[in-house]
Protein backbone atom coordinates (compact mmCIF):
# COMPACT_ATOMS: atom_id res chain seq x y z
CA UNK A 1 0.00 0.00 0.00
CA UNK A 2 1.39 3.34 -0.91
CA UNK A 3 2.03 5.51 2.50
CA UNK A 4 -0.45 8.29 1.52
CA UNK A 5 -0.72 10.18 5.63
CA UNK A 6 1.42 10.03 8.38
CA UNK A 7 -1.59 10.25 10.36
CA UNK A 8 -2.91 6.59 8.67
CA UNK A 9 0.14 4.78 9.40
CA UNK A 10 -0.27 6.28 13.15
CA UNK A 11 -4.29 5.39 13.32
CA UNK A 12 -3.20 1.70 11.80
CA UNK A 13 -0.28 1.01 14.82
CA UNK A 14 -2.63 1.81 17.18
CA UNK A 15 -5.49 -0.10 16.19
CA UNK A 16 -3.87 -2.60 15.94
CA UNK A 17 -1.88 -2.25 19.30
CA UNK A 18 -5.03 -1.55 21.04
CA UNK A 19 -6.49 -4.97 19.56
CA UNK A 20 -3.20 -6.59 20.75
CA UNK A 21 -2.59 -5.38 24.32
CA UNK A 22 -5.38 -6.98 26.51
CA UNK A 23 -4.56 -10.11 25.72
CA UNK A 24 -0.62 -9.53 25.65
CA UNK A 25 -1.34 -7.56 28.53
CA UNK A 26 -2.96 -10.45 30.60
CA UNK A 27 -0.37 -12.96 29.16
CA UNK A 28 2.41 -11.27 31.23
CA UNK A 29 0.55 -10.59 34.27
CA UNK A 30 0.04 -14.33 34.41
CA UNK A 31 3.82 -15.06 33.24
CA UNK A 32 5.02 -12.35 36.08
CA UNK A 33 2.70 -14.35 38.70
CA UNK A 34 4.00 -17.69 38.26
CA UNK A 35 7.40 -16.77 38.59
CA UNK A 36 6.88 -15.01 41.62
CA UNK A 37 5.28 -18.24 42.58
CA UNK A 38 7.60 -20.95 41.50
CA UNK A 39 10.85 -19.27 41.23
CA UNK A 40 11.64 -19.43 45.03
CA UNK A 41 12.81 -16.33 45.86
CA UNK A 42 12.83 -14.26 42.70
CA UNK A 43 10.85 -10.74 42.80
CA UNK A 44 9.71 -10.30 39.17
CA UNK A 45 7.15 -7.39 38.75
CA UNK A 46 5.61 -5.30 35.69
CA UNK A 47 7.28 -1.49 35.93
CA UNK A 48 5.43 1.48 34.00
CA UNK A 49 2.35 -0.54 32.62
CA UNK A 50 0.29 2.80 32.87
CA UNK A 51 2.68 3.67 29.48
CA UNK A 52 2.29 0.86 27.91
CA UNK A 53 0.69 2.32 24.62
CA UNK A 54 2.46 5.21 22.98
CA UNK A 55 0.75 8.20 22.88
CA UNK A 56 0.12 9.16 19.43
CA UNK A 57 1.74 12.48 19.47
CA UNK A 58 5.35 10.63 20.51
CA UNK A 59 4.67 8.04 17.95
CA UNK A 60 3.70 10.48 15.17
CA UNK A 61 6.94 12.16 16.15
CA UNK A 62 9.02 9.37 15.98
CA UNK A 63 7.24 8.03 12.23
CA UNK A 64 8.04 11.79 11.12
CA UNK A 65 12.01 11.25 12.04
CA UNK A 66 12.06 8.01 10.57
CA UNK A 67 9.90 9.07 7.17
CA UNK A 68 11.99 12.21 7.02
CA UNK A 69 15.53 10.02 6.48
CA UNK A 70 13.63 7.59 4.34
CA UNK A 71 12.80 10.43 2.20
CA UNK A 72 16.33 11.92 2.11
CA UNK A 73 17.70 8.53 1.42
CA UNK A 74 16.10 8.51 -1.51
CA UNK A 75 15.96 11.93 -2.47
CA UNK A 76 17.59 11.26 -5.79
CA UNK A 77 14.85 9.06 -7.03
CA UNK A 78 12.13 11.68 -8.49
CA UNK A 79 9.77 7.90 -8.67
CA UNK A 80 10.50 7.09 -5.14
CA UNK A 81 7.27 7.41 -3.16
CA UNK A 82 6.89 5.39 1.12
CA UNK A 83 4.99 2.51 1.32
CA UNK A 84 3.29 1.39 4.78
CA UNK A 85 5.74 -1.86 3.96
CA UNK A 86 8.81 0.83 3.88
CA UNK A 87 7.87 2.80 7.60
CA UNK A 88 6.15 -0.04 9.90
CA UNK A 89 9.05 -1.77 10.42
CA UNK A 90 10.94 1.09 11.71
CA UNK A 91 8.72 1.61 14.87
CA UNK A 92 8.64 -1.52 17.17
CA UNK A 93 7.52 0.45 20.63
CA UNK A 94 3.95 1.20 19.85
CA UNK A 95 3.22 -1.48 22.14
CA UNK A 96 6.04 -1.43 25.07
CA UNK A 97 6.58 -3.52 28.67
CA UNK A 98 8.96 -3.54 31.23
CA UNK A 99 9.84 -6.80 32.94
CA UNK A 100 11.91 -5.81 36.34
CA UNK A 101 13.77 -8.67 37.79
CA UNK A 102 15.83 -9.34 40.61
CA UNK A 103 19.52 -9.44 40.23
CA UNK A 104 19.99 -13.03 41.23
CA UNK A 105 16.82 -14.40 39.35
CA UNK A 106 17.44 -11.85 36.31
CA UNK A 107 18.89 -14.97 34.34
CA UNK A 108 16.42 -17.87 35.16
CA UNK A 109 13.71 -15.36 34.70
CA UNK A 110 14.19 -14.31 31.30
CA UNK A 111 15.32 -17.34 29.85
CA UNK A 112 11.88 -18.91 30.86
CA UNK A 113 10.12 -16.38 29.56
CA UNK A 114 11.52 -16.55 26.27
CA UNK A 115 10.75 -20.45 26.32
CA UNK A 116 7.31 -19.36 27.31
CA UNK A 117 6.69 -16.60 24.68
CA UNK A 118 7.34 -18.97 21.83
CA UNK A 119 4.92 -22.27 23.04
CA UNK A 120 2.47 -19.36 24.23
CA UNK A 121 1.85 -17.31 21.21
CA UNK A 122 3.29 -19.92 18.38
CA UNK A 123 5.78 -18.15 16.96
CA UNK A 124 8.97 -18.99 15.47
CA UNK A 125 11.92 -17.90 17.89
CA UNK A 126 13.53 -15.96 15.13
CA UNK A 127 10.47 -13.65 15.70
CA UNK A 128 12.13 -12.75 19.04
CA UNK A 129 15.15 -10.10 18.28
CA UNK A 130 16.97 -9.87 21.61
CA UNK A 131 19.41 -7.12 22.24
CA UNK A 132 21.71 -7.92 25.22
CA UNK A 133 23.60 -5.16 26.42
CA UNK A 134 24.78 -6.15 29.80
CA UNK A 135 28.61 -5.64 29.68
CA UNK A 136 30.55 -3.54 32.35
CA UNK A 137 31.87 -1.45 29.71
CA UNK A 138 28.65 -0.87 27.62
CA UNK A 139 26.51 2.42 27.66
CA UNK A 140 23.10 0.92 28.53
CA UNK A 141 22.51 -1.75 31.18
CA UNK A 142 19.27 -4.13 29.69
CA UNK A 143 18.01 -6.31 27.79
CA UNK A 144 15.46 -5.24 25.00
CA UNK A 145 13.14 -7.74 22.54
CA UNK A 146 11.52 -6.82 19.35
CA UNK A 147 8.66 -9.35 19.40
CA UNK A 148 7.08 -9.87 16.07
CA UNK A 149 3.50 -11.22 15.55
CA UNK A 150 3.92 -12.30 12.57
CA UNK A 151 0.97 -12.86 9.72
CA UNK A 152 -2.14 -15.04 10.78
CA UNK A 153 -1.25 -17.58 8.35
CA UNK A 154 2.09 -18.48 10.58
CA UNK A 155 1.12 -18.26 13.88
CA UNK A 156 -0.80 -20.64 16.02
CA UNK A 157 -2.75 -20.22 19.46
CA UNK A 158 -5.74 -16.82 20.60
CA UNK A 159 -3.60 -14.49 18.86
CA UNK A 160 -4.35 -15.23 14.95
CA UNK A 161 -7.62 -14.12 15.56
CA UNK A 162 -6.94 -10.66 16.43
CA UNK A 163 -4.50 -9.05 13.61
CA UNK A 164 -4.97 -9.04 9.91
CA UNK A 165 -1.13 -8.67 9.38
CA UNK A 166 2.13 -8.23 11.14
CA UNK A 167 2.87 -6.00 14.32
CA UNK A 168 5.98 -5.77 17.05
CA UNK A 169 5.81 -4.96 20.36
CA UNK A 170 8.79 -4.38 22.94
CA UNK A 171 10.00 -6.13 26.03
CA UNK A 172 12.82 -4.84 28.11
CA UNK A 173 14.26 -6.66 31.18
CA UNK A 174 16.21 -5.10 33.87
CA UNK A 175 17.16 -5.49 37.69
CA UNK A 176 15.77 -2.67 40.05
CA UNK A 177 19.13 -1.06 40.40
CA UNK A 178 19.36 -1.10 36.31
CA UNK A 179 15.59 -0.15 35.83
CA UNK A 180 15.92 3.09 38.78
CA UNK A 181 19.44 4.45 36.67
CA UNK A 182 17.49 4.35 33.58
CA UNK A 183 14.34 6.31 34.76
CA UNK A 184 16.42 8.81 36.28
CA UNK A 185 19.70 9.16 34.89
CA UNK A 186 19.89 7.55 31.23
CA UNK A 187 17.23 8.65 29.75
CA UNK A 188 17.39 12.25 29.77
CA UNK A 189 20.94 11.37 28.73
CA UNK A 190 19.85 9.94 25.87
CA UNK A 191 18.05 12.43 24.70
CA UNK A 192 20.99 14.52 24.49
CA UNK A 193 23.25 12.15 22.95
CA UNK A 194 20.57 11.59 20.04
CA UNK A 195 20.04 15.40 19.59
CA UNK A 196 23.63 16.26 19.14
CA UNK A 197 25.55 16.47 15.76
CA UNK A 198 28.26 13.65 15.58
CA UNK A 199 31.67 14.65 16.43
CA UNK A 200 34.28 14.93 19.52
CA UNK A 201 31.89 16.09 21.47
CA UNK A 202 29.39 13.46 21.27
CA UNK A 203 31.98 10.50 21.67
CA UNK A 204 33.03 12.46 24.79
CA UNK A 205 29.36 12.50 25.88
CA UNK A 206 28.73 8.84 24.81
CA UNK A 207 31.77 7.56 27.50
CA UNK A 208 30.26 10.04 30.60
CA UNK A 209 27.13 8.64 29.44
CA UNK A 210 29.00 4.55 30.11
CA UNK A 211 30.56 5.84 33.18
CA UNK A 212 27.70 6.54 34.79
CA UNK A 213 26.58 3.15 34.50
CA UNK A 214 29.42 1.99 36.47
CA UNK A 215 27.87 1.53 39.93
CA UNK A 216 25.15 -0.42 38.29
CA UNK A 217 25.75 -4.19 39.59
CA UNK A 218 25.73 -7.20 36.72
CA UNK A 219 22.62 -9.84 36.98
CA UNK A 220 24.39 -12.81 38.18
CA UNK A 221 25.14 -15.64 36.30
CA UNK A 222 25.64 -13.25 33.02
CA UNK A 223 22.89 -13.15 30.50
CA UNK A 224 22.16 -14.80 27.44
CA UNK A 225 23.96 -13.23 24.42
CA UNK A 226 25.74 -11.01 26.32
CA UNK A 227 28.18 -8.67 24.18
CA UNK A 228 31.45 -9.58 24.25
CA UNK A 229 32.22 -5.62 23.35
CA UNK A 230 29.69 -2.85 23.52
CA UNK A 231 29.31 -1.83 20.26
CA UNK A 232 29.94 1.75 19.89
CA UNK A 233 33.27 0.50 21.27
CA UNK A 234 33.38 -1.92 18.40
CA UNK A 235 32.09 0.85 16.18
CA UNK A 236 34.66 3.41 17.21
CA UNK A 237 38.08 0.30 17.01
CA UNK A 238 36.41 -0.54 13.83
CA UNK A 239 36.59 3.22 12.72
CA UNK A 240 39.95 3.40 13.10
CA UNK A 241 40.50 0.72 11.09
CA UNK A 242 38.26 1.54 8.51
CA UNK A 243 40.69 5.24 7.93
CA UNK A 244 44.10 3.32 8.32
CA UNK A 245 42.97 1.34 5.44
CA UNK A 246 41.79 4.56 3.30
CA UNK A 247 45.13 6.09 4.19
CA UNK A 248 47.41 3.10 3.12
CA UNK A 249 44.64 2.39 -0.31
CA UNK A 250 45.41 6.38 -0.99
CA UNK A 251 49.34 6.03 -0.38
CA UNK A 252 49.36 2.59 -2.81
CA UNK A 253 47.34 4.42 -5.21
CA UNK A 254 49.56 7.33 -5.89
CA UNK A 255 52.76 5.07 -6.02
CA UNK A 256 54.43 6.61 -2.47
CA UNK A 257 54.22 3.15 -0.74
CA UNK A 258 54.77 0.03 -1.97
CA UNK A 259 54.50 -2.04 1.16
CA UNK A 260 53.20 -5.66 0.57
CA UNK A 261 52.99 -6.34 4.19
CA UNK A 262 50.21 -4.61 5.50
CA UNK A 263 47.15 -6.90 6.29
CA UNK A 264 43.25 -5.45 6.52
CA UNK A 265 42.16 -6.06 9.78
CA UNK A 266 39.53 -8.83 10.10
CA UNK A 267 36.96 -6.67 11.08
CA UNK A 268 36.08 -4.72 7.74
CA UNK A 269 33.78 -5.49 5.22
CA UNK A 270 33.77 -4.04 1.57
CA UNK A 271 31.72 -3.66 -1.60
CA UNK A 272 32.68 -2.72 -5.26
CA UNK A 273 29.86 -0.73 -6.80
CA UNK A 274 29.42 1.23 -9.84
CA UNK A 275 27.94 4.32 -10.70
CA UNK A 276 28.24 7.31 -13.48
CA UNK A 277 29.94 10.20 -12.40
CA UNK A 278 27.57 11.36 -10.91
CA UNK A 279 27.83 11.27 -7.47
CA UNK A 280 23.92 10.50 -6.64
CA UNK A 281 24.96 7.23 -7.75
CA UNK A 282 27.59 6.21 -5.22
CA UNK A 283 25.16 7.03 -2.49
CA UNK A 284 23.83 3.41 -2.41
CA UNK A 285 25.49 0.34 -1.80
CA UNK A 286 23.57 -1.19 -4.95
CA UNK A 287 22.61 -1.02 -7.85
CA UNK A 288 19.51 0.16 -9.04
CA UNK A 289 19.40 2.46 -6.11
CA UNK A 290 16.40 1.04 -4.32
CA UNK A 291 18.06 -2.23 -3.10
CA UNK A 292 17.41 -2.95 0.52
CA UNK A 293 20.07 -5.74 1.07
CA UNK A 294 23.13 -6.37 -0.60
CA UNK A 295 26.25 -8.97 -0.55
CA UNK A 296 29.33 -7.69 1.17
CA UNK A 297 32.51 -9.32 1.37
CA UNK A 298 34.96 -9.72 4.04
CA UNK A 299 39.15 -8.73 3.90
CA UNK A 300 39.77 -10.94 1.25
CA UNK A 301 38.05 -8.49 -1.18
CA UNK A 302 39.98 -5.50 0.46
CA UNK A 303 43.18 -6.92 0.23
CA UNK A 304 42.29 -7.46 -3.68
CA UNK A 305 41.37 -3.82 -3.62
CA UNK A 306 45.47 -2.84 -2.58
CA UNK A 307 46.55 -5.44 -5.52
CA UNK A 308 43.80 -3.18 -8.23
CA UNK A 309 45.49 -0.04 -6.59
CA UNK A 310 49.03 -1.62 -7.49
CA UNK A 311 47.82 -2.59 -10.74
CA UNK A 312 48.92 -1.40 -14.80
CA UNK A 313 45.96 0.59 -15.74
CA UNK A 314 45.25 -2.09 -18.56
CA UNK A 315 44.73 -4.89 -16.12
CA UNK A 316 42.62 -3.01 -13.65
CA UNK A 317 39.21 -3.96 -15.72
CA UNK A 318 40.39 -7.89 -15.48
CA UNK A 319 41.27 -7.26 -11.72
CA UNK A 320 37.85 -5.50 -11.22
CA UNK A 321 36.05 -8.26 -13.04
CA UNK A 322 37.69 -11.12 -10.92
CA UNK A 323 36.52 -9.22 -7.66
CA UNK A 324 32.85 -8.76 -8.66
CA UNK A 325 32.28 -12.08 -10.82
CA UNK A 326 32.20 -10.27 -14.42
CA UNK A 327 33.75 -10.71 -17.40
CA UNK A 328 36.61 -8.20 -18.41
CA UNK A 329 34.97 -7.73 -21.31
CA UNK A 330 31.85 -6.57 -19.59
CA UNK A 331 33.77 -4.20 -17.32
CA UNK A 332 35.63 -2.47 -20.28
CA UNK A 333 31.81 -2.12 -21.78
CA UNK A 334 30.58 -0.56 -18.79
CA UNK A 335 33.89 1.84 -18.27
CA UNK A 336 33.14 2.65 -21.79
CA UNK A 337 29.15 3.70 -21.04
CA UNK A 338 30.56 6.05 -18.53
CA UNK A 339 30.71 4.00 -15.38
CA UNK A 340 33.43 3.97 -12.92
CA UNK A 341 34.28 1.67 -9.99
CA UNK A 342 34.43 2.37 -6.20
CA UNK A 343 35.88 0.24 -3.18
CA UNK A 344 33.57 1.02 -0.33
CA UNK A 345 35.17 -0.06 2.91
CA UNK A 346 32.82 -0.16 6.27
CA UNK A 347 32.71 -1.91 9.72
CA UNK A 348 31.81 -5.74 10.02
CA UNK A 349 29.63 -4.50 13.35
CA UNK A 350 26.52 -3.35 10.59
CA UNK A 351 26.72 -6.62 8.56
CA UNK A 352 25.01 -9.95 9.21
CA UNK A 353 26.63 -12.96 8.62
CA UNK A 354 25.37 -15.01 4.99
CA UNK A 355 23.12 -17.69 6.37
CA UNK A 356 20.05 -18.36 6.41
CA UNK A 357 19.32 -16.54 10.07
CA UNK A 358 21.36 -13.77 9.14
CA UNK A 359 19.00 -13.09 6.22
CA UNK A 360 15.90 -13.92 7.91
CA UNK A 361 17.12 -11.21 10.73
CA UNK A 362 17.92 -8.96 7.36
CA UNK A 363 14.31 -9.29 5.87
CA UNK A 364 12.69 -8.75 9.00
CA UNK A 365 13.56 -5.18 9.23
CA UNK A 366 13.08 -4.39 4.94
CA UNK A 367 11.00 -7.11 3.94
CA UNK A 368 8.95 -8.35 7.11
CA UNK A 369 6.79 -10.59 4.59
CA UNK A 370 9.39 -12.29 2.84
CA UNK A 371 11.23 -12.94 6.07
CA UNK A 372 7.91 -14.74 7.04
CA UNK A 373 8.00 -16.88 4.33
CA UNK A 374 11.43 -17.78 4.78
CA UNK A 375 10.79 -18.22 8.45
CA UNK A 376 8.45 -20.95 7.67
CA UNK A 377 10.61 -23.42 6.23
CA UNK A 378 14.21 -22.24 7.93
CA UNK A 379 14.48 -26.07 8.79
CA UNK A 380 14.47 -27.12 5.49
CA UNK A 381 16.78 -24.29 4.15
CA UNK A 382 19.37 -24.67 6.64
CA UNK A 383 19.43 -27.98 5.31
CA UNK A 384 21.06 -26.28 2.32
CA UNK A 385 24.22 -24.20 3.25
CA UNK A 386 24.74 -20.91 1.19
CA UNK A 387 28.31 -22.15 0.55
CA UNK A 388 27.17 -25.57 -1.35
CA UNK A 389 24.53 -23.30 -2.98
CA UNK A 390 27.14 -21.60 -4.41
CA UNK A 391 29.80 -24.60 -5.25
CA UNK A 392 26.84 -25.87 -6.92
CA UNK A 393 26.04 -23.20 -9.06
CA UNK A 394 29.29 -22.76 -10.50
CA UNK A 395 30.21 -26.13 -10.84
CA UNK A 396 26.53 -25.59 -12.70
CA UNK A 397 27.83 -22.74 -14.47
CA UNK A 398 30.73 -24.48 -15.09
Amino acid sequence: KTLLTLDSVVKMLLRNACKLEPKITEYLQLFVASQAENTSGATVRLAGIEHRLKTRQSLRRKLERHLRKLIHSNRHNPYFTPTHEDILPLVSDVLRYTVVIDREHYTAVYESFRNQLVKSFGIAPEYIRSHSFWHKESHYYGITCDVTIPNRHDIRGSLKKLLPGEFTFELVFHTEESYHHNVTTFTVLKRVLESMPDGEAKVHLYRFVKKSWESVELPMPDPPGLESRPFQDLLLEQIDHVLAYQAHFLAVASGKSSDTTFRVAEDLCGRIIRGKDDHKDFEHLGFPRDKKLVWVAGPRLLQTGLEIARADPDDVPRRIADAIGYSAEEVRKLMAEGFTFKLVVFPKVFCKKADWKGLIRMSLIVYPLVASVLARHSKHLEEHSFAKLEAELQAAVG
